[in-house]
């Protein structure tokens, strides 16, 4: 009788385990189609680009056009991406004349 419980127990515990290896599969293949279409549709950019520097190595007198001449520095331009933000970044300072009025969800400390 004891072996008779044991084993559907075993049973029971090898069909769950079936059911998360199948879950597990659907996941991995959704996860792979992802990637396949990603890969699929940056193909044209790779050709894109391909195309691009097949031409620039084609040029033989390079010092002729006008991207590759030597040129002086006058201005720059710093792009800062980040992801660290707060709420107070996108309010300005609360306004003088909210003197005794409760201040809005931005700028409560």
């Amino acid at each position: 009788m004891a072996s008779t419980i044991t084993l559907k127990r075993r049973i029971t515990s090898i069909r769950g385990t079936r059911q998360i290896t199948k879950a597990m599969e659907l996941v991995s293949a959704s996860k792979l189609r992802r990637a396949q279409e990603y890969a699929q549709k940056s193909r044209d950019y790779q050709n894109l680009a391909y195309d691009l520097l097949r031409r620039l190595n084609a040029i033989s007198e390079v010092e002729r056009q006008p991207l590759f001449r030597k040129r002086t520095v006058k201005n720059r331009l710093y792009i800062v991406v980040t992801s660290n933000t707060k709420i107070t970044d996108y309010h300005p300072a609360p306004r003088p004349g909210r003197q005794g009025k409760k201040p809005c969800h931005c700028h409560r400390q």
